[in-house]
């Protein structure tokens, strides 16, 4: 869709509205951007070659792996500007007809190889205090939050992310 930094091309977005139109059916499309199944597989070449602009993700070993770093304001502009130019095109080509009823965004994120990203910036970050306005909000509705988790709300009582992933893991 964007082979070229900032150049698009929706003829294969524009073929589905097309064949969806003639064929009377409505359309739903899956925003990739940056992360399919977690690998940022579909990403453009040009994005994929340039790690030093859109770091990628790495493992406990320092294994860089095949996955955007969700850390990265270059990753996130990157994928914003595809994905508002998509957004941007759909309005243009079926603001009217609406064949595209809806867009489901980044699909299955996460991380395979380790249950999170070790590198650097992730490592800062996850070892650092907990923001004093999340964990206001935790403290103060653990009831509601534990609605079907036996009490294990009153372990919502950390400042670290290291202790609440462990928490929010056994929830999920």
């Amino acid at each position: 869709m964007e082979p070229a930094q900032g150049r698009f091309d929706f003829s294969l977005i524009d073929r589905t509205i097309k064949q969806a139109r003639e064929n009377q059916l409505k359309v739903v499309f899956l925003w990739f951007g940056a992360w399919k199944n977690s690998m940022s597989c579909y990403a453009p070449l040009w994005f994929k070659k340039n790690v030093k602009k859109y770091p990628r993700c790495m493992t406990k070993n320092g294994k860089p792996l095949e996955i955007a770093s969700p850390f990265s304001d270059e990753v996130f502009r990157a994928d914003s500007s595809a994905f508002t130019a998509l957004m941007h095109h759909l309005a243009e080509v079926d603001g009217s007809q609406h064949t595209v009823v809806m867009m489901q965004i980044e699909n299955e994120i996460g991380m395979l190889e380790d249950a999170r990203d070790y590198s650097p910036t992730a490592t800062r970050l996850f070892n650092s205090t907990l923001p004093a306005e999340l964990v206001s909000y935790l403290k103060a509705h653990e009831r509601e939050l534990d609605q079907n988790h036996q009490g294990r709300h009153a372990r919502i009582n950390m400042d670290e992310w290291k202790i609440l992933h462990v928490v929010l893991y056994e929830y999920f």
